[in-house]
């Protein structure tokens, strides 16, 4: 997860540029309002697919958060500490994963042309 998070922040650096880009274009008459939905939609997938990946591990979370309590009592400390571990890192991944699809809805609606 950690390296797909990595992944995604340097898609939306990239974005940024892109974007830049085809707005320049499109305010210099060079570039078409399609060039500027077509970048809309492609973020959009993307987005999409972190909103799965989210859901996906928020389910992990549930199953892991249920794990846990039913061997909280046990004398497996050492499970359970591990286990404590697992749910934060993939609470900080779900975060992650928010921040990243927040950017990507930012950038999605800049592409917005307002006549």
């Amino acid at each position: 997860m950690k390296s797909y998070n990595q992944q995604t922040a340097k898609r939306i650096k990239k974005l940024k540029h892109e974007i830049a880009a085809i707005k320049s274009r499109y305010k210099a008459g060079s570039a078409r309002q399609s060039n500027l939905e077509k970048k809309q939609e492609e973020i959009n997938a993307l987005i999409q697919d972190a909103d799965n990946r989210k859901e996906g591990l928020k389910k992990e979370l549930v199953a892991l958060n249920e794990y846990r309590q039913s061997i909280a009592q046990s004398q497996d400390r050492v499970k359970v500490a591990k286990l404590g571990r697992e749910i934060d890192a993939l609470r900080k991944g779900i975060a992650a994963l928010d921040t990243s699809s927040q950017q990507m809805a930012k950038l999605s609606s800049s592409l917005i042309v307002r006549k």
